[in-house]
């Protein structure tokens, strides 16, 4: 009676898996449909299509759907028992059933388990019952990226089954009892046992390690026993009847088997199911409409099944898709919620990138997320969560904090490239100070119920000394499906199990309470939370990171010029033309949109609703700033210039004129002329001036007199030099930067030839839109030779200098910048980028000795090291910043500024920004075609804390807007206001709105260097009350007010809001 090999146990259990299935009524013939999904607008095109039959195939695209209908009415045989469709159509598909949705269907090609066909209809049928079935069948996206990825664009599947079945219970719970029985002695048998069953000789040193590791063997053994003596009482020798009347003493002497063996063990995983439905990435945003009805349809199946199933579900978008596309369906969600085994987690618009999206989209995608489940659930999650992010800022502690959750939860990190993660369990600090509890699942969150999943990840888990009890994620998910019921029945015999941790099916906000209680003994993290993996995917598909750069910096102007507009004017404010434009922006910022690593679709498709995005945006900055000029008294032909950064401003702004206006020059309130020239491009006249003096958050008014503007020339130009008052800069032949002399410090800025274009070989082992290797600095082409150099312009505003460049297939046209009153010198650049795995970089040598760059961050600033001391400092040879980075030392410095790019790499004395990449992988077109973005150089005394570099980067980024008047107006405002003003340049006002709740104006303003520091802000409006509140505009505390003016003390990069009435 003593058989061991796994193979034997295997066919014996195969046997008993056959069985589970005790009646069944084939349903062979199938009508069919078709149409093209087109997402919130239904479908197009559908026809008719004839019979489908059992063993037929049919062809499957990009959004093509086939609907499969067919009845079948229970047989008098099939009464009393449960009762099941059983359904393999290929691809995936929506079952509804008598016209309702109830579940869904999944079939792989690869991992056979993950695939989905039984559909339960009732635990008792009713014989002479009729069902009118009913599948609307489409493309699996994961298994046709195979496909995708050599060039196909269509997929054919084969039905394979369809039936009306019913299921033997005692016979699938038996069947469960073993397979878990099996799984188990594979995870604790001693592993020693396999190596030496294999022939191969250890040394003596390894098999004691083996064995004094090895004490669940002990388990493994009794396991084996108990499996072995229950699976020999089933009769497989004889016929199906005689088989399933021996399954019950079977059972059963499993049972009593079991209960004779220990379960006395350490430790508790707490389970809670989940799906991870990426809004967009091998299918288009469109998709996960149907994605999330599958995976909601089929949890709500299984909770009514299996009452103590919890599954946490993240992402609002994802709930107003079904609400909005599946009303019936969201109602069963809602009832799941309300009973407590639906838990809601995230409170994010959807699971955005943690990189990219600036600090105030961060803060709106939880501000509107969190808004969408108090609405619809009335309630929302403490648990911010984020499983499958590229890296996460050190800035978000606080903005978790501060939004009234208390969280935080990821797995990324456990996949890093160098270093292990040191902590699962842990105190995350954040860049303020802020400290919340953060947990690191140590295995993948598309987990498995399986003995293996308990033992690992309890044996990978480090806080055990300190709360012996983890977390763990199950359910199929990246696209979808979620917790299967063999998940489910697996979990059941899993509670108590010899040899391994306790399993309990439960959620994550329990977990985490419980960790809560020991928060004071975890261990700290201080820093970001680095990922040293998919460095790429801070500059992959360039266009998206462009718009939404573009995009969340326009939503800012509309915002506040709306509110401008409303105080002033008693225009509306735009509420739903601005929550709309937001939440496309938020939704954009998916962990696989922005950061560039979906299919070329998505962005194909991202390019229309970012044209959308902006298009709105201006009408409505267009409108506010209209109505304001209409209210400012002013003559006819008065530009009005609009200041939308705290602090006041003396730049250069562009206005077009009318085709019927001759020579002009500009004149400031004072009746002073300002610099300024008229030029003509494309057809149509423009004038550009300095915009002098312009207040902070405010307007000046600037009036455009008939006649010659004076032409003196205050920037120098030749094609090896330029200069301003500022800079002298030198040029080799071919507009390579030799010298930048600053003249106000008297130093020499470079060591090297600088604003070198280098492009580099950039192919990395795997998945090459989200990663750059190290090893790309193997291979690189510098662009050191010209196609042509010529002078630009040499106006009284600024100086320019063309050069074009070529590489391969691919053109550069450089305008190098010298502008007469600002101290930065920029390189507006145009790529015609026609390259395959290939990076574009530009790299500047200051005379700097520094052992760390600083980098701007969401809400604030980091420095990382510039040397590779540590395997930590190596393993940053990419990092993300925004705005700018810095290389500072003592007493001067040079910061890299940009207006649209994110990837930086900074070592010693080498300053790089990366331009471009081109990556063939999941998009083989990614980022060709042709690119517009600036970058500059700013030289200054002291450190970029002191020398206004956070204030520069806002500059080049957020320029003054001009608002041409033709007609005279008798306005009752003056020529030239300021709304707000701080009375600390450190403090950056980054938000003016409206209150979400109507009530008053919300300000949002944060600390930018470091430095505790006490504030006042005063307001033009009238004041009547001001109250601090938290970053979703909660009232906390009553603010300190001295008239029209509020006072406050700034921690270093913390974020204040106010609300004021």
């Amino acid at each position: 009676m003593k058989f061991s090999k796994d193979s034997i146990f295997r066919r014996k259990l195969e046997a008993i898996s056959d069985a589970v299935l005790e009646d069944v009524l084939l349903m062979p013939d199938w009508q069919s449909r078709s149409a093209m999904f087109l997402g919130k607008d239904g479908y197009t095109g559908e026809t008719e299509d004839g019979v489908f039959h059992v063993g037929d195939t049919w062809e499957c695209r990009d959004d093509f759907t086939r609907w499969f209908t067919a009845s079948v009415t229970v047989p008098e045989s099939f009464a009393g028992k449960p009762l099941a469709l059983n359904l393999e159509f290929g691809g995936e598909g929506i079952v509804r059933v008598n016209g309702k949705i109830i579940s869904a269907i999944t079939s792989y090609l690869e991992p056979r388990d993950a695939t989905r066909t039984r559909v339960v209809l009732s635990e008792s049928a009713k014989a002479g019952e009729t069902y009118q079935v009913e599948i609307e069948a489409h493309l699996n996206y994961m298994e046709f990226n195979r496909f995708r990825r050599k060039g196909g664009v269509s997929i054919r599947y084969t039905i394979r089954t369809a039936a009306l079945v019913t299921i033997n219970r005692a016979v699938e719970s038996y069947y469960f009892d073993i397979k878990t029985a099996l799984d188990g002695i594979h995870t604790l048998e001693n592993p020693l046992e396999k190596v030496l069953k294999s022939g191969t000789q250890l040394p003596e040193e390894v098999v004691r390690f083996f064995e004094s590791v090895s004490k669940e063997d002990f388990y493994a053994h009794k396991l084996r026993e108990a499996a072995l003596s229950s699976i020999t009482c089933v009769d497989f020798d004889f016929d199906r009847e005689t088989m399933l009347a021996s399954i019950p003493k079977a059972a059963e002497t499993f049972r009593a088997a079991m209960k004779d063996i220990s379960s006395s063990t350490h430790g508790i995983i707490k389970f809670v199911g989940q799906a991870h439905i990426d809004t967009a990435w091998l299918w288009p945003i469109r998709e996960s409409i149907r994605k999330s009805a599958k995976t909601l349809s089929n949890v709500c199946a299984l909770m009514d099944q299996y009452p103590e199933f919890t599954f946490a579900f993240s992402q609002p978008q994802l709930f107003e898709f079904v609400k909005e596309n599946y009303p019936e369906l969201y109602e069963r969600v809602k009832e799941k919620v309300k009973s407590g085994q639906f838990e809601l987690v995230g409170n994010t618009w959807v699971e955005m990138d943690a990189n990219i999206p600036s600090g105030e989209s961060l803060v709106r995608q939880i501000l509107y997320g969190r808004q969408y489940f108090l609405e619809e659930f009335g309630k929302c999650s403490d648990v911010f969560w984020m499983p499958d992010v590229f890296g996460y800022t050190w800035a978000l502690p606080q903005i978790i904090k501060r939004s009234g959750m208390k969280y935080f939860f990821t797995s990324k990190l456990i996949n890093n490239d160098d270093n292990r993660f040191p902590h699962s369990l842990f105190q995350w600090q954040g860049i303020d100070g802020t400290r919340i509890p953060a947990y690191l699942q140590r295995l993948n969150y598309n987990g498995r119920v399986s003995p293996e999943t308990l033992r690992t990840l309890y044996q990978r888990y480090d806080q055990k000394p300190i709360l012996d009890e983890a977390l763990m994620t199950f359910g199929y998910g990246d696209g979808g499906g979620g917790p299967t019921y063999q998940m489910l029945e697996t979990a059941k015999r899993l509670e108590h199990y010899p040899g391994l941790p306790r399993m309990e099916l439960s959620t994550s906000e329990s977990f985490f309470k419980d960790a809560e209680k020991v928060q004071e003994k975890l261990p700290v993290w201080n820093d970001e939370m680095y990922y040293e993996f998919h460095r790429g995917t801070y500059t992959s598909q360039a266009r998206t990171k462009k718009n939404n750069r573009k995009s969340e910096l326009l939503y800012r102007r509309a915002e506040m010029a709306s509110v401008f507009s409303l105080k002033e004017t008693g225009a509306e404010y735009p509420y739903a033309d601005l929550l709309k434009g937001y939440k496309m922006l938020l939704t954009h910022q998916f962990h696989d949109i922005i950061p560039g690593s979906s299919i070329h679709s998505v962005y194909e498709d991202a390019q229309k609703n970012y044209s959308e995005i902006l298009g709105n945006g201006i009408q409505l900055v267009s409108a506010a700033q209209q109505a304001l000029c209409g209210n400012i008294a002013h003559p006819a032909n008065t530009v009005v210039v609009f200041n939308y950064l705290s602090w006041q401003r003396s730049e250069p702004v562009t206005v077009p004129l009318p085709e019927s206006m001759g020579s002009l020059s500009v004149r400031n309130d004072k009746g002073q002329e300002v610099p300024s020239r008229q030029y003509t491009e494309d057809g149509a006249q423009y004038l550009e001036f300095l915009a002098e003096n312009v207040p902070p958050m405010g307007y000046a008014s600037f009036v455009l007199v008939p006649g010659q503007a004076k032409e003196d020339a205050r920037v120098s130009v030749s094609k090896t030099s330029m200069e301003n008052e500022f800079y002298r800069v030198a040029l080799d032949e071919n507009g390579i930067l030799t010298s930048v002399y600053d003249k106000l410090s008297e130093r020499e800025v470079l060591a090297g030839p600088s604003n070198v274009l280098k492009i580099f070989e950039d192919k990395p082992g795997g998945e090459t839109a989200w990663n750059i290797d190290i090893e790309y600095q193997n291979k690189e082409w510098s662009l050191e030779e010209a196609v042509s150099v010529e002078i630009l312009e040499a106006s009284p505003l600024k100086g320019a200098l063309r050069v074009v460049r070529k590489f391969h297939n691919s053109t550069i046209t450089q305008d190098i910048v010298l502008y007469a009153d600002l101290d930065r010198i920029e390189f507006r650049t145009a790529v015609d980028w026609h390259e395959r795995e290939k990076m574009l970089k530009a790299e500047f040598l200051p005379d700097i000795l520094s052992s760390k760059a600083a980098y701007e961050i969401q809400f604030g600033a980091i420095e990382r090291p510039t040397h590779e001391n540590t395997s930590y400092d190596r393993t940053k040879f990419e990092v993300c910043g925004h705005k700018w980075a810095d290389l500072s030392e003592g007493n001067y410095g040079v910061s890299l500024l940009n207006d649209c790019k994110y990837g930086y790499d900074i070592k010693e004395n080498r300053m790089r920004l990366t331009l471009l990449r081109s990556p063939i992988d999941p998009d083989l077109t990614a980022d060709q075609g042709y690119h517009t973005f600036c970058y500059a150089i700013r030289p200054h005394k002291g450190g970029w804390a002191a020398a206004g570099t956070v204030q520069a980067g806002y500059s080049l980024n957020v320029p003054l807007e001009a608002q041409f008047c033709p007609d005279a107006a008798a306005g009752s405002l003056p020529p030239e206001k300021s709304y707000f003003q701080v009375s600390k340049e450190n403090v950056i006002l980054d938000t003016v709105k409206a209150a979400e709740d109507g009530g008053g104006i919300i300000l949002r303003l944060y600390e930018s260097i470091g430095a505790k520091t006490r504030v006042s802000l005063e307001s033009a409006l009238p004041l009547a009350e001001a109250w601090e509140c938290n970053l979703v505009e909660e009232n906390e505390r009553p603010a300190e007010m001295d008239g029209n003016a509020i006072s406050f003390e700034m921690h270093p990069f913390e974020i204040k809001t106010f609300r004021l009435r």
